[in-house]
Protein backbone atom coordinates (compact mmCIF):
# COMPACT_ATOMS: atom_id res chain seq x y z
CA UNK A 1 0.00 0.00 0.00
CA UNK A 2 0.87 3.54 -1.04
CA UNK A 3 1.48 6.51 1.47
CA UNK A 4 -2.19 7.76 0.29
CA UNK A 5 -3.80 4.72 0.35
CA UNK A 6 -3.13 3.81 4.05
CA UNK A 7 -4.48 7.60 5.24
CA UNK A 8 -7.60 6.94 3.41
CA UNK A 9 -7.43 3.10 5.09
CA UNK A 10 -6.44 4.34 8.02
CA UNK A 11 -8.95 7.67 8.23
CA UNK A 12 -12.09 5.12 6.97
CA UNK A 13 -10.50 2.62 9.76
CA UNK A 14 -11.31 5.14 12.74
CA UNK A 15 -14.77 6.44 11.06
CA UNK A 16 -13.26 10.30 10.67
CA UNK A 17 -14.43 12.94 8.07
CA UNK A 18 -11.39 14.74 5.88
CA UNK A 19 -13.17 17.63 7.66
CA UNK A 20 -12.89 16.13 10.91
CA UNK A 21 -8.88 14.84 10.42
CA UNK A 22 -8.15 18.23 9.11
CA UNK A 23 -9.25 19.35 12.09
CA UNK A 24 -7.07 16.63 14.31
CA UNK A 25 -3.87 17.56 12.25
CA UNK A 26 -4.20 21.75 11.99
CA UNK A 27 -4.73 21.55 8.03
CA UNK A 28 -7.33 22.38 5.37
CA UNK A 29 -9.60 19.38 3.91
CA UNK A 30 -8.15 19.94 0.62
CA UNK A 31 -4.79 19.06 2.06
CA UNK A 32 -6.37 15.46 3.53
CA UNK A 33 -7.78 15.38 -0.16
CA UNK A 34 -4.50 16.16 -1.83
CA UNK A 35 -3.00 13.66 0.50
CA UNK A 36 -5.35 10.57 -0.22
CA UNK A 37 -4.87 11.40 -4.03
CA UNK A 38 -1.51 11.23 -4.03
CA UNK A 39 -1.25 14.95 -5.11
CA UNK A 40 1.10 16.11 -2.35
CA UNK A 41 2.38 14.44 0.61
CA UNK A 42 2.31 15.20 4.36
CA UNK A 43 4.96 17.00 6.11
CA UNK A 44 6.92 14.96 8.31
CA UNK A 45 5.72 17.14 11.44
CA UNK A 46 2.19 15.95 10.25
CA UNK A 47 3.20 12.53 9.16
CA UNK A 48 3.69 12.42 13.05
CA UNK A 49 0.28 13.54 13.83
CA UNK A 50 -1.05 11.26 11.75
CA UNK A 51 0.33 8.44 12.98
CA UNK A 52 -0.71 9.04 16.78
CA UNK A 53 -4.32 9.87 15.26
CA UNK A 54 -4.63 6.56 13.79
CA UNK A 55 -2.32 4.49 16.18
CA UNK A 56 0.31 3.07 14.58
CA UNK A 57 3.61 4.14 13.79
CA UNK A 58 5.42 6.57 11.31
CA UNK A 59 7.66 3.98 9.64
CA UNK A 60 4.46 1.99 8.51
CA UNK A 61 2.91 5.08 6.79
CA UNK A 62 6.09 5.69 5.11
CA UNK A 63 6.57 1.60 4.36
CA UNK A 64 5.14 -0.34 0.92
CA UNK A 65 3.00 -2.72 3.95
CA UNK A 66 0.15 -4.30 4.17
CA UNK A 67 -1.86 -3.01 7.49
CA UNK A 68 -1.59 -5.69 10.07
CA UNK A 69 -4.57 -6.91 11.99
CA UNK A 70 -3.33 -5.62 15.12
CA UNK A 71 -2.57 -1.89 13.72
CA UNK A 72 -6.34 -2.19 12.09
CA UNK A 73 -7.62 -3.00 15.07
CA UNK A 74 -5.93 -0.59 17.30
CA UNK A 75 -6.62 2.33 14.93
CA UNK A 76 -10.48 1.05 15.02
CA UNK A 77 -10.42 0.82 18.76
CA UNK A 78 -8.33 4.41 19.49
CA UNK A 79 -11.32 6.51 18.14
CA UNK A 80 -14.85 6.19 19.29
CA UNK A 81 -17.90 4.79 16.47
CA UNK A 82 -18.74 7.75 14.49
CA UNK A 83 -22.26 7.33 14.03
CA UNK A 84 -24.00 6.09 10.55
CA UNK A 85 -23.97 9.34 8.06
CA UNK A 86 -28.15 8.32 7.88
CA UNK A 87 -28.62 7.68 12.35
CA UNK A 88 -30.13 11.15 11.73
CA UNK A 89 -31.20 11.40 8.42
CA UNK A 90 -34.52 12.51 9.99
CA UNK A 91 -33.49 15.72 11.38
CA UNK A 92 -31.69 16.72 7.80
CA UNK A 93 -35.03 16.72 5.87
CA UNK A 94 -37.02 20.38 4.84
CA UNK A 95 -39.34 20.94 8.46
CA UNK A 96 -42.70 19.80 6.52
CA UNK A 97 -41.06 16.88 5.14
CA UNK A 98 -39.72 16.02 9.31
CA UNK A 99 -43.34 16.36 10.33
CA UNK A 100 -44.66 14.54 7.54
CA UNK A 101 -41.95 11.47 8.71
CA UNK A 102 -42.25 11.51 12.56
CA UNK A 103 -45.71 11.39 12.35
CA UNK A 104 -46.49 8.68 10.15
CA UNK A 105 -43.47 7.27 9.16
CA UNK A 106 -42.52 4.88 6.28
CA UNK A 107 -46.32 6.00 5.51
CA UNK A 108 -45.31 9.53 4.59
CA UNK A 109 -42.88 8.29 2.16
CA UNK A 110 -45.44 6.71 0.47
CA UNK A 111 -47.62 9.46 0.18
CA UNK A 112 -44.42 11.92 -0.58
CA UNK A 113 -43.69 9.35 -3.53
CA UNK A 114 -47.75 9.27 -5.02
CA UNK A 115 -47.70 13.14 -4.16
CA UNK A 116 -44.83 13.35 -6.50
CA UNK A 117 -46.13 10.58 -9.20
CA UNK A 118 -49.31 12.71 -9.32
CA UNK A 119 -47.94 15.92 -10.18
CA UNK A 120 -45.21 14.25 -12.56
CA UNK A 121 -48.05 13.11 -14.33
CA UNK A 122 -50.78 16.34 -14.24
CA UNK A 123 -47.56 17.79 -15.28
CA UNK A 124 -46.79 15.57 -18.38
CA UNK A 125 -50.63 15.45 -18.96
CA UNK A 126 -50.56 19.60 -19.26
CA UNK A 127 -47.29 19.72 -21.38
CA UNK A 128 -49.13 17.43 -23.52
CA UNK A 129 -52.05 18.97 -24.18
CA UNK A 130 -50.20 22.32 -24.68
CA UNK A 131 -48.10 20.73 -27.46
CA UNK A 132 -50.67 19.46 -29.48
CA UNK A 133 -52.68 22.06 -28.69
CA UNK A 134 -50.85 24.62 -30.55
CA UNK A 135 -48.33 22.61 -32.88
CA UNK A 136 -45.37 23.91 -35.15
CA UNK A 137 -42.25 25.32 -34.66
CA UNK A 138 -43.15 27.76 -31.71
CA UNK A 139 -44.73 25.15 -29.63
CA UNK A 140 -41.07 23.19 -30.28
CA UNK A 141 -39.00 26.00 -28.51
CA UNK A 142 -40.93 27.27 -25.86
CA UNK A 143 -41.31 23.48 -25.05
CA UNK A 144 -37.41 22.98 -25.40
CA UNK A 145 -37.38 26.15 -23.24
CA UNK A 146 -39.08 25.15 -20.60
CA UNK A 147 -37.74 21.56 -20.19
CA UNK A 148 -34.20 23.35 -20.07
CA UNK A 149 -35.34 25.80 -17.21
CA UNK A 150 -36.51 23.19 -15.46
CA UNK A 151 -33.02 21.15 -15.71
CA UNK A 152 -31.17 24.45 -14.62
CA UNK A 153 -33.04 25.43 -11.73
CA UNK A 154 -33.04 21.53 -10.53
CA UNK A 155 -28.79 21.55 -11.33
CA UNK A 156 -28.49 24.69 -9.48
CA UNK A 157 -30.88 23.61 -6.55
CA UNK A 158 -29.11 20.60 -6.24
CA UNK A 159 -25.36 22.15 -6.49
CA UNK A 160 -26.67 24.75 -3.38
CA UNK A 161 -27.71 21.34 -1.34
CA UNK A 162 -24.67 19.75 -1.93
CA UNK A 163 -22.77 23.02 -1.10
CA UNK A 164 -25.15 23.21 2.59
CA UNK A 165 -24.17 19.50 3.40
CA UNK A 166 -20.59 20.60 3.15
CA UNK A 167 -20.51 23.69 4.94
CA UNK A 168 -19.25 25.82 2.24
CA UNK A 169 -21.10 29.08 1.17
CA UNK A 170 -20.26 30.54 -2.59
CA UNK A 171 -16.97 31.30 -2.41
CA UNK A 172 -15.98 27.98 -0.71
CA UNK A 173 -17.69 25.68 -3.37
CA UNK A 174 -15.60 28.14 -5.83
CA UNK A 175 -12.16 27.79 -3.98
CA UNK A 176 -12.66 23.65 -3.35
CA UNK A 177 -13.98 23.18 -7.33
CA UNK A 178 -10.87 25.15 -8.21
CA UNK A 179 -8.70 23.46 -5.76
CA UNK A 180 -9.56 19.62 -6.59
CA UNK A 181 -7.81 17.71 -9.10
CA UNK A 182 -10.51 16.46 -11.29
CA UNK A 183 -11.42 20.88 -12.19
CA UNK A 184 -8.07 20.16 -14.60
CA UNK A 185 -10.14 20.42 -17.96
CA UNK A 186 -7.18 20.23 -20.46
CA UNK A 187 -5.12 18.00 -20.67
CA UNK A 188 -1.76 18.36 -22.84
CA UNK A 189 1.03 16.13 -21.28
CA UNK A 190 -0.33 12.91 -21.63
CA UNK A 191 -0.65 11.81 -25.30
CA UNK A 192 -1.85 8.05 -24.49
CA UNK A 193 -4.73 9.56 -22.33
CA UNK A 194 -8.13 9.38 -23.18
CA UNK A 195 -8.47 12.65 -21.43
CA UNK A 196 -5.84 14.62 -24.39
CA UNK A 197 -7.44 17.75 -25.59
CA UNK A 198 -7.11 16.74 -29.23
CA UNK A 199 -8.48 13.64 -28.54
CA UNK A 200 -11.54 14.94 -27.08
CA UNK A 201 -11.70 17.42 -29.48
CA UNK A 202 -12.44 15.38 -32.50
CA UNK A 203 -14.59 12.73 -30.68
CA UNK A 204 -16.99 16.07 -29.80
CA UNK A 205 -16.70 17.20 -33.16
CA UNK A 206 -18.23 14.15 -34.59
CA UNK A 207 -20.81 14.10 -31.22
CA UNK A 208 -21.86 17.20 -32.15
CA UNK A 209 -22.78 15.96 -35.47
CA UNK A 210 -24.15 12.91 -34.53
CA UNK A 211 -26.88 14.60 -31.78
CA UNK A 212 -27.69 16.97 -34.58
CA UNK A 213 -28.47 14.60 -36.90
CA UNK A 214 -31.09 12.47 -35.04
CA UNK A 215 -31.79 15.25 -32.94
CA UNK A 216 -34.97 15.63 -34.85
CA UNK A 217 -36.23 18.46 -33.07
CA UNK A 218 -32.62 20.23 -33.63
CA UNK A 219 -33.19 19.63 -37.15
CA UNK A 220 -36.23 21.26 -37.27
CA UNK A 221 -35.42 24.38 -35.57
CA UNK A 222 -32.16 24.63 -38.14
CA UNK A 223 -34.90 23.78 -41.39
CA UNK A 224 -37.34 26.27 -40.10
CA UNK A 225 -34.28 28.87 -40.30
CA UNK A 226 -34.74 30.77 -43.41
CA UNK A 227 -31.28 31.04 -44.79
CA UNK A 228 -27.93 29.06 -44.31
CA UNK A 229 -26.71 32.03 -42.37
CA UNK A 230 -29.19 32.32 -39.48
CA UNK A 231 -29.11 28.21 -39.27
CA UNK A 232 -25.49 28.33 -39.00
CA UNK A 233 -25.85 31.70 -35.98
CA UNK A 234 -28.76 29.23 -34.45
CA UNK A 235 -25.72 26.06 -34.20
CA UNK A 236 -22.88 28.95 -32.90
CA UNK A 237 -25.62 29.67 -30.21
CA UNK A 238 -26.46 25.80 -29.73
CA UNK A 239 -22.50 24.77 -28.84
CA UNK A 240 -21.83 28.09 -26.91
CA UNK A 241 -24.58 27.22 -24.72
CA UNK A 242 -23.31 24.43 -23.83
CA UNK A 243 -20.42 25.79 -22.15
CA UNK A 244 -22.15 26.86 -19.19
CA UNK A 245 -24.27 23.95 -18.92
CA UNK A 246 -21.40 21.26 -19.35
CA UNK A 247 -19.24 23.84 -16.16
CA UNK A 248 -21.75 23.24 -13.95
CA UNK A 249 -22.21 19.79 -14.22
CA UNK A 250 -18.41 19.46 -14.07
CA UNK A 251 -19.20 21.31 -10.77
CA UNK A 252 -21.32 19.34 -9.47
CA UNK A 253 -19.25 16.24 -10.12
CA UNK A 254 -16.64 17.44 -7.95
CA UNK A 255 -18.64 18.31 -5.40
CA UNK A 256 -20.40 15.37 -5.25
CA UNK A 257 -16.97 13.60 -5.03
CA UNK A 258 -15.79 15.50 -2.65
CA UNK A 259 -19.17 14.74 -0.35
CA UNK A 260 -18.59 10.66 -0.64
CA UNK A 261 -14.92 11.61 0.48
CA UNK A 262 -16.55 13.09 3.64
CA UNK A 263 -19.11 10.34 4.62
CA UNK A 264 -16.47 8.13 3.83
CA UNK A 265 -18.30 6.36 0.59
CA UNK A 266 -15.76 4.33 -1.57
CA UNK A 267 -15.83 5.60 -5.23
CA UNK A 268 -15.52 3.21 -8.33
CA UNK A 269 -12.24 2.98 -9.76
Amino acid sequence: MTLSEKILYCRKRCALSQEALAEKIGVSRQAISKWETGEAAPELSKLALLAKTFGVTADWLISEDNPPESAAQGASQKQPAAPAPNANWVDSLPGAVQSLVRCYGWLAGAYIAASGAGMTIIGILVLIWLYTRKSGIKAIVWTDSFQTLCMLVSLVLIIWQVGHLLHLDLAGMVRTIREHPYSRIFEWSDWHSTQHFVKQFVSGIFITIVMTGLDQDMMQKNLSCRTLKESQKNMYWYGLAFVPVNLLFLSLGILLTVLAGEMGMDLPA
